[in-house]
């Protein structure tokens, strides 16, 4: 089983990368930094959803609702990868236990 507290770290060091940037004047380019961010989120919604971590699902929806617009900005020419991601938002985990459903 898939960790969601190890991949977690990686969302800090994106929020970093973000603010390095913003703080050093290049707003205009800090978007590709909320957008990996978001791919990320994905990522660990997808083992939270898997590990049936309702909690940990819900936090990373959050996440990419906030965040999509990036993600879709820095994938205007993968229109499949956005779907994707929006795709994520429509999973829900019935239970703590291992019933999962999709939306």
């Amino acid at each position: 089983m898939k960790s969601v507290g190890v991949k977690s770290d990686i969302l800090r060091i994106y929020k970093k990368v973000e603010k390095l940037l913003e703080d050093s004047g290049h707003s205009d380019i800090a978007f590709w930094a909320r957008g990996f961010y978001c791919y990320h989120a994905g990522v660990i919604a997808e083992i939270a959803y898997n590990n049936g971590d309702g909690k940990a699902l819900r936090e990373m929806q959050a996440e990419i609702a906030k965040h999509f617009d990036d993600y879709a900005e820095t994938n205007k020419e993968f229109p499949e990868k956005p779907e994707r991601m929006r795709s994520l938002l429509d999973l829900e985990v019935v239970s703590s236990g291992s019933r999962l459903r999709q939306a």
